[in-house]
């Protein structure tokens, strides 16, 4: 039993530098594994922000052109409404009477219709 245990009190020293060595190599990898993790959250937030910016980016765009498209609209309309202006004033230059009688119908009709109310 002697033997046995001189053989394990030499080996003993062996053993804590073997257990030295490998919880060294271990911390070196958790060590590792944290600043992977560290830089995996900063890619994470990183991609977050890049898409946040383009939906925000891209919302912006929508928005000058849906404003483009309602200038242009706008603009239309108006062209319409004036040319609507100009043929109702050119129809009346041309038939007076007919359009003063119209006027007149118009007027009474809603007078009539206005006063059936009340």
């Amino acid at each position: 039993m002697s033997t046995q245990l001189k053989s394990v009190a030499e080996k003993a020293p062996q053993a804590s530098k073997d257990l030295s060595a490998a919880q060294a190599d271990l911390s070196d990898r958790i060590d590792t594994i944290k600043a992977d993790i560290a830089a995996l959250a900063k890619s994470v937030s990183a991609l977050a922000g890049t898409g946040a910016e383009a939906a925000k980016t891209e919302a912006a765009r929508r928005a000058a052109n849906l404003g483009r498209e309602g200038e242009e609209a706008a603009r239309a309309a108006a062209r319409r409404a004036q040319e609507g202006g100009e043929a109702v004033t050119g129809y009346v230059r041309k038939e007076p009477f007919i359009a003063l009688a119209a006027a007149a119908g118009a007027g009474l009709l809603i007078g009539m219709l206005t006063a059936r109310r009340r």
